[in-house]
C-alpha cells in the first residue's frame, strides 16, 4: 500500500494511535491523524489511509454504487 521504510512506519504508527484513541474514547481522531468524523450516509465522509491521510466525502463512489446495485439485485432474486 505504501511500500516499506519510513512511509510505512509512519502509516503504521498513525493507525496504531487511531486504534488506541478509539479504544480509549470511542473516537479514532488523534493529533497525528486529525479529525476522523463519524460516518453518515448523507456525506459518506471516510478517512483514507495511505501516504497522505485525510477525510474525503464519498471516495470511490462509482465502485460503492456498483456494489450497492449488486446487493439490491441480489435482494430481488427469487428464493
Amino acid at each position: 500500500m505504501v511500500g516499506r521504510g519510513p512511509e510505512a512506519l509512519t502509516l503504521a504508527a498513525r493507525m496504531q494511535d487511531a486504534w488506541v484513541a478509539f479504544a480509549r474514547t470511542g473516537n479514532p481522531s488523534h493529533p497525528g491523524l486529525g479529525d476522523w468524523p463519524a460516518y453518515d450516509r448523507a456525506q459518506r465522509r471516510t478517512m483514507v489511509l495511505g501516504r497522505a491521510c485525510g477525510v474525503e466525502s464519498a471516495p470511490r463512489e462509482p465502485e460503492r454504487a456498483f456494489w450497492d446495485s449488486v446487493e439490491r439485485a441480489a435482494d430481488r432474486r427469487p428464493a
